[in-house]
C-alpha cells in the first residue's frame, strides 16, 4: 500500500503512534499531543479510518502513516510492520531533505509626503525593485510590502548575506526618497524535496527612518 501510494504521487506528511490517540479532547489535553483526540485527528487529516479502529487496544502498538496528494484528501493506514515503517521513515527523511532556501521579508514604509495617504507611491517602489538582485516583491497594503527570493544554497549564512545586500539597497532608497523603511519580520525557510515549507520567523530589525 505504501509503495503504491508513493508511486501514485502521494507524499508522507506524518508517522503517528496510535498509542497517542485519545478518546476525547479532555484526555488529549493531559498528554499534550497535537490533534490527540480521535475526532480531532481524523478531522485534521480528513482520514477515512473508523474511530473504533484507532481506539482499538489491539492497535495501540501500531503506527498511522498519513499521506497526501494535492488536491486529493489524505489517506492513512495502520501498520506495525518494521519493513514498512523503515521505508516510511526513509521516505519522510528524503522528502524533508533541504534542496534550497526561501527568504520572505515583510517591510513597512513611512513618511515622505504630506498627503493623507502618504504611501500612495509604494507601487512605484515595488515596480522599481521587482526582480532586482533576484527578489520578487508584492504589495500587502498602502504601507506594507513583501519580498521573496529563493536560493539554491542550503547554507543559512548565504541567506543572511542576501538580506544584507538588500539592506544596503533599501537604505539607499530610503535616503534618496526621504522615507523610512523597516523590516517588520523575516523568514528563512528550508525548501524540502517534497511537501510544504517550514518557516521560522526571525527578530524585528529596523533601518534608516526618516
Amino acid at each position: 500500500m505504501l509503495e503504491k501510494a508513493l508511486a501514485d504521487g502521494y507524499h508522507i506528511i506524518g508517522i503517528f503512534s496510535a498509542d497517542k490517540i485519545q478518546q476525547n479532547h479532555e484526555e488529549s489535553l493531559k498528554t499534550g499531543f497535537v490533534a490527540g483526540s480521535v475526532d480531532a485527528f481524523i478531522e485534521t487529516f480528513n482520514l477515512r479510518i473508523e474511530k473504533n479502529v484507532l481506539l482499538d487496544p489491539k492497535n495501540k502498538s501500531k503506527f498511522i502513516i498519513v499521506l497526501k496528494k494535492e488536491p486529493a484528501s489524505c489517506i492513512g493506514f495502520l501498520t506495525s510492520d518494521p519493513q514498512c515503517l523503515n521505508r516510511a521513515k526513509q521516505q519522510f527523511a528524503f522528502q524533508n531533505e533541504s534542496i534550497g532556501l526561501h527568504i520572505t521579508v515583510r517591510f513597512s514604509v513611512s513618511g515622505g509626503s504630506s498627503e493623507p495617504n502618504q504611501i500612495s507611491y509604494i507601487d512605484k517602489i515595488i515596480d522599481q525593485l521587482n526582480q532586482l538582485l533576484g527578489w520578487d516583491f508584492k504589495k500587502i497594503n498602502d504601507t506594507y510590502f513583501e519580498g521573496n527570493k529563493e536560493l539554491s544554497s542550503t547554507n543559512e549564512e548565504d541567506a543572511v548575506k542576501e538580506l544584507e545586500k538588500f539592506r544596503t539597497l533599501s537604505t539607499y532608497i530610503a535616503i534618496c526618497r526621504k522615507i523610512g523603511i523597516r523590516i517588520e519580520s523575516y523568514m528563512i525557510s528550508k525548501i524540502p524535496r517534497l511537501g510544504p515549507y517550514i518557516c521560522y520567523t526571525g527578530p524585528q530589525n529596523s533601518w534608516h527612518r526618516h
